[in-house]
């Protein structure tokens, strides 16, 4: 594998930018209130975007797509019912908006686009693991974290204890298995990125903590992406026969070492999680997702607006006010129209990564094809800021490619 890059040049402020935009998703909560950094860096820039940058011909239409989406939320005035999570589900869309387009932008001002991309996402990526294994050691957790903290779960004695999980920022451990999922989709990216051994040292480790932290907090659909992103993570090697081997047999030592003194703490955990929902048919979800449709029938298929999902459940007699699915949720508050757009812009590009030459960028369609998908049907609620930013990398990634800015051997 020959990775040739522009290494005499030096980080400048947009390389800076993409990185602070990315680890600023971690940061919410009573401190930040409503102005979380994410937020405001979004939003400023969603004003600078608008006044003084030319619509960029690589993303023109994915642009007014997205003003659309701006106009149809404004438009949405005329019949919303909840005006309290509309406006805050209106500003959160622009400032979304505003960090997807900075990270775009910026790819194209930066020295080193893929690499600040990645690297931010390593930042990311530690500062969540620092806080996680913080929140499993000693039962405590941040403001934005304690949904959950009276929970109580069996133990593997027997007894009956809070539940020990971890959800860092994200108000549950489900939206924190799907943070440390998509974090894990970029440390795959970043094994083909690099050749410095100690990196990729870093990345085992990594690694290794998400698949420790994903089997405490036991949220099913993460766990089952987990074990899909083994094929791109082994697709991501195989070009290298001795990192390959070597690999292979540094980790089937730990698992063997991990099944040897934890087996009975990774059945129960599952066996726990599984006896919890005895069948997909009294699964809530499938109460979820069919009054969603329903939901959306009754609109015409054309949206309730932004924030609407929680009015609308309740409305409908639903004792969960939220969809648990993306597509659902998009169904429900911005229509058909759109939703249709989001899934044909999701697969076409996966499917042009898919075929590309390049590694890199095929990785990034195997994991939008087999691994992504399922992290849709998992969180309570979705078009959060950490889904902007991994799609914002991700498209940059692709683009910044096209352009030659580095090179990838087959």
């Amino acid at each position: 594998m020959n990775i040739t890059l522009k290494y005499d040049l030096k980080n400048n402020r947009y390389d800076y930018l993409i990185m602070i935009t990315i680890v600023s998703v971690i940061f919410a909560g009573p401190l930040f209130g409503a102005f979380t950094p994410v937020r405001i860096i979004g939003f400023l820039f969603w004003l600078y975007y608008i006044i003084k940058i030319k619509v960029n011909y690589r993303i023109k239409k994915l642009t007014y797509c997205l003003y659309g989406v701006i106009f149809y939320s404004f438009l949405a005035v005329f019949w919303i019912s909840d005006w309290y999570m509309y406006v805050i589900s209106f500003l959160e869309l622009l400032c979304y908006i505003g960090a997807f387009f900075l990270i775009y932008y910026s790819s194209f001002m930066a020295n080193k686009p893929i690499g600040s991309i990645l690297k931010g996402w390593i930042l990311f990526t530690i500062a969540n693991l620092v806080v996680a294994i913080w929140e499993i050691y000693t039962g405590q957790h941040t403001a934005n974290g304690q949904f959950q903290a009276a929970d109580h779960a069996i133990s593997l004695d027997g007894t009956v204890g809070l539940r020990t999980y971890a959800a860092v920022t994200y108000g549950n451990y489900n939206s924190l298995s799907i943070v440390l999922t998509l974090c894990l989709f970029m440390l795959i990216l970043y094994w083909v990125y690099t050749n410095v051994i100690r990196e990729k040292l870093l990345l085992i480790l990594l690694l290794l903590f998400i698949v420790a932290i994903e089997f405490i907090n036991t949220s099913r659909g993460c766990l089952i992406a987990l074990f899909l992103s083994f094929i791109p993570f082994f697709m991501a090697i195989g070009s290298n026969k001795k990192d390959k081997y070597i690999l292979i047999f540094i980790l089937s030592i730990l698992c063997v070492y991990l099944w040897y003194e934890y087996s009975d703490d990774i059945l129960f955990l599952i066996e726990r999680k599984i006896d919890a929902r005895s069948g997909a048919a009294q699964d809530p979800r499938w109460i979820l997702w069919a009054g969603g449709l329903k939901i959306a029938e009754d609109w015409l298929y054309m949206g309730g607006g932004p924030g609407s999902q929680i009015y609308e459940y309740g409305k409908a007699d639903i004792w969960i006010t939220y969809a648990h699915n993306l597509w659902i949720q998009v169904l429900v508050e911005y229509g058909l129209v759109f939703t249709i757009a989001l899934i044909y812009g999701i697969a076409r590009l996966a499917i042009k990564c898919y075929l590309d030459p390049n590694r890199l960028l095929r990785l990034i369609g195997v994991i939008l094809i087999l691994c992504w998908p399922i992290l849709t049907i998992v969180d309570e609620d979705y078009l959060k800021s950490v889904h902007w930013t991994f799609f914002a990398s991700i498209l940059a990634i692709y683009h910044s490619s096209q352009t030659n800015q580095f090179q990838i051997s087959k």
